[in-house]
């Protein structure tokens, strides 16, 4: 017997078991996910398997491939990996075997599923909008690197800053290509001292999400600004 059939015969029989992919389990919104996820799921009397990618496209691959060899009833991926993009056949996998796919988060290119997602340009526009009515007009935009979403907060931010006469400069944006070396995220941290050191400081940051936040803080407590009064 072939891996297709082999594959077939398993995505045949009902699991009563759905699985969800993300890159992580632990930190930002993605606890709150599982729970919210396995809630739902358990009270259709159903099972929930967790599945951690670290964002590594070869390993969210390998992960598909097993839930496809246990023949599991439906999928949520969750902020599919973007390291290196999501490749559709990943999913058309799935699809084929007539596993219903959810995606969160963002998108993925090349396939046709339900999608739950926000407009994050709107998102950019309405911290912009936020900032400046509680008086600020240098702002710094701090991302995990840059991708579609990165990229999408900081054209909306410019979009409303723009309306209110304020430039936002491309050395007020901080964010790099996605890398796992770590002198990559030490020289963001150093970009990011040096604006609050130079002579006209920023006194707002706009950071993509938690971990981020957590580093600009961080930063800034060390060299002696207070959060938020600075």
């Amino acid at each position: 017997i072939n891996l297709s059939d082999s594959l077939n015969n398993k995505s045949s029989k009902k699991t009563q078991m759905f699985g969800v992919i993300m890159p992580d389990i632990s930190r930002s919104l993605y606890p709150s996910l599982v729970q919210g996820f396995d809630h739902a799921v358990t009270e259709k009397n159903y099972q929930t398997m967790i599945c951690q990618s670290s964002n590594d496209v070869s390993k969210q691959g390998n992960i598909i491939l097993q839930l496809l060899y246990r023949g599991i009833d439906g999928l949520a991926i969750v902020s599919p990996a973007t390291m290196t993009p999501t490749p559709a056949f990943q999913i058309q996998q799935l699809i084929d075997a007539n596993i219903p796919v959810v995606a969160c988060h963002r998108a993925i290119d090349g396939v046709n599923v339900p999608t739950l997602t926000w407009n994050r340009e709107e998102v950019g526009r309405m911290a912009g909008i936020l900032l400046m009515e509680n008086g600020h007009k240098n702002i710094v935009y701090y991302g995990v690197s840059r991708y579609s979403v990165t990229e999408a907060h900081v054209k909306g931010l410019r979009e409303v800053l723009k309306t209110a006469g304020i430039c936002l400069d491309n050395d007020m944006v901080i964010y790099d290509p996605p890398s796992e070396d770590l002198d990559s995220e030490t020289e963001k941290l150093e970009r990011f001292a040096k604006l609050l050191k130079s002579k006209n400081p920023p006194t707002a940051v706009f950071c993509n999400d938690d971990n981020e936040a957590e580093r600009v803080y961080w930063l800034a407590t060390s060299l002696g600004l207070s959060v938020p009064r600075d």
